[in-house]
Formats: C-alpha cells, sequence, structure tokens
C-alpha cells in the first residue's frame, strides 16, 4: 500500500514547489518593475527638496530686504550734540555704509527707535560676502557706530552678494540742485533718495538696484 501511496504524495510536493517557483518569479518582477522607477523618483524628490530650498531662500532674502528697506525710508533726522558742542543729525552717508536712526516694531528692548547701520561682511568659509545690518538701542545724544553688544541685533542677508555699493542723491548744499553723490556731504539733513547697489555672483556680472525715499525728511532743505 506504501507503494501506491507514495507516488501521490510526490505529485502534491511537486505542485506545492512548483507554486512557490511561480510566486518567487512574480515577486521579482515586480521587485524589477519598483526598482526601475527608484531613480526617476529619487531625482523627483531632490528636485523637489531643491526647489523649496530655493524658495525659502528667496522667501528669506525678500523679507530682509523689506525691513531693509522700510527701516531707510523711515529714517529720522534725530539731532545729537558732539563734545564741543557742535549739532548734527544722526546720519552718516558712505559710498559702502549708511548709519541711521528709525523706528522698528521689534527689537533688543521691543519696539522703538533704534540705530542701524547697513555694511556688508565677508563670509568665514571665503565665498562671497553678505548684507549685514546691526539694529542698536538708540541711547539720547549718541554718535557712537553700531558695534555687536548685548543690545544688538544682526540681521543677515540669506543670498550672497560680491559687493554692495551706495549712493546719496539730494541738494549737496542750500541753493544746489539735486545730484547723486557717493557720500552724503550734509550734516543737517537727509538726502531725498538712496540708491542701494548689489553685485551677485555668477558666470555674469549681475548689478541689482534698489532705491529708497526718504520719507520723514523735512522738505526744501
Amino acid at each position: 500500500m506504501s507503494d501506491r501511496i507514495s507516488p501521490c504524495f510526490s505529485n502534491k510536493n511537486n505542485a506545492q514547489a512548483g507554486f512557490s517557483v511561480l510566486e518567487l518569479l512574480v515577486s521579482l518582477a515586480i521587485l524589477v518593475l519598483i526598482l526601475s522607477f527608484l531613480p526617476n523618483t529619487i531625482r523627483l524628490g531632490a528636485r523637489i527638496w531643491e526647489r523649496q530650498d530655493v524658495m525659502q531662500a528667496s522667501a528669506a532674502q525678500t523679507s530682509f530686504l523689506h525691513y531693509l528697506e522700510q527701516r531707510l525710508a523711515e529714517a529720522m533726522a534725530t539731532s545729537t550734540r558732539d563734545g564741543q558742542g557742535n549739532v548734527s543729525i544722526s546720519f552718516e552717508g558712505r559710498p559702502d555704509v549708511v548709519r541711521f536712526v528709525a523706528p522698528a516694531p521689534a527689537g533688543p528692548s521691543g519696539g522703538g527707535v533704534y540705530r542701524f547701520e547697513l555694511t556688508q561682511k565677508r563670509l568665514g568659509d571665503g565665498h562671497g560676502r553678505a548684507l549685514i545690518l546691526r539694529q542698536q538701542v538708540q541711547r539720547s545724544g549718541s554718535q557712537q557706530a553700531v558695534t555687536s553688544t548685548s543690545d544688538t541685533i544682526v540681521h543677515t542677508s540669506p543670498a550672497r552678494i560680491d559687493n554692495l555699493a551706495l549712493r546719496y542723491f539730494g541738494r549737496g548744499s542750500l541753493g544746489e540742485e539735486p545730484k547723486w553723490h557717493r557720500r552724503w556731504p550734509r550734516s543737517d539733513t537727509l538726502p531725498n533718495l538712496l540708491e542701494i547697489s548689489v553685485s551677485l555672483p555668477g558666470p555674469k556680472a549681475t548689478v541689482e538696484r534698489r532705491i529708497v525715499e526718504f520719507r520723514l525728511r523735512p522738505r526744501g532743505l
């Protein structure tokens, strides 16, 4: 009887073995299909991440420039007195740096009037520079330059630059026609306009220019 039953078990085992091999082949085919799509999926994900990084950097740069332009537009012709009793306004305009006083909605001591300094700084990795906007608590009658102290916030532009150049438009003296100046010559009034020229890195020389009007400037000077 065992001789007659054995072939039955043998056929059953062969059928089970064949079914398992078929399952393996199907699984391998599906795996190969999935792997064929995997590189494209990875590349697509990388492009999406890169695009998100670019958008975030662009939004951060736009936010930095918007804050800078708002503060410049609201610059105030506040008077200060030096040790010899000479009175001048808290404004200094040079080709590579501008210092001014303006209100801000937030800062080291909350909303209020602050001293600002816009300049550029070479990055530590040696690749390009960045715009730097220092915001310091305004001290009454102070003409000191803005420095990084405990009452100072340093805003850094996310985008790298090659160079910063500033020009000032207005009357160099009373009775003179308004014109552009590389250095603001007056200590009794603000200029009409400030031109910010930023050279951007890249294979082609690109310069981005922005012009800001000093809205709080006394008229007729």
